[in-house]
């Protein structure tokens, strides 16, 4: 019975927290995914600035307690950017800081997505 558990527990054991940190880095990248998507939704609506959609990625990061996150625009926006402009929303985040890392598989990598939006 011993060995069985001296073989047995460490697997279960990783097997775990591997799936503990696997399930963290998905919320994590789900949540900087709303991010971005929200970004860009706000700033290219009709009337929209990259101030508002920065505010409202950046809110999003603060009410899922993501530190150190970014959300930049390209090209910039501003009062003369054309209606029917794509615009690129780029929301990044560090696992670093936002993981639990129980195993550190995800430890050095940092999350980043980006949405296209055409400006109304």
């Amino acid at each position: 019975v011993l060995t069985e558990l001296a073989i047995c527990l460490p697997v279960l054991t990783l097997l775990v927290l591997g799936s503990i940190d696997i399930a963290n880095t998905i919320h994590l990248k789900h949540s900087v995914t709303i991010a971005a998507y929200e970004a860009a939704q706000t700033s290219t609506c009709q009337g929209g600035t990259e101030a508002a959609g920065r505010s409202k990625g950046l809110a999003i990061f603060t009410d899922r307690s993501i530190k150190n996150g970014t959300i930049t625009f390209s090209p910039a926006i501003t009062k003369d950017t054309a209606p029917g402009t794509y615009i690129t929303v780029t929301a990044s985040a560090p696992a670093k800081n936002n993981t639990i890392g129980l195993t550190g598989y995800f430890r050095n990598s940092t999350l980043t997505v980006s949405v296209v939006m055409r400006k109304m």
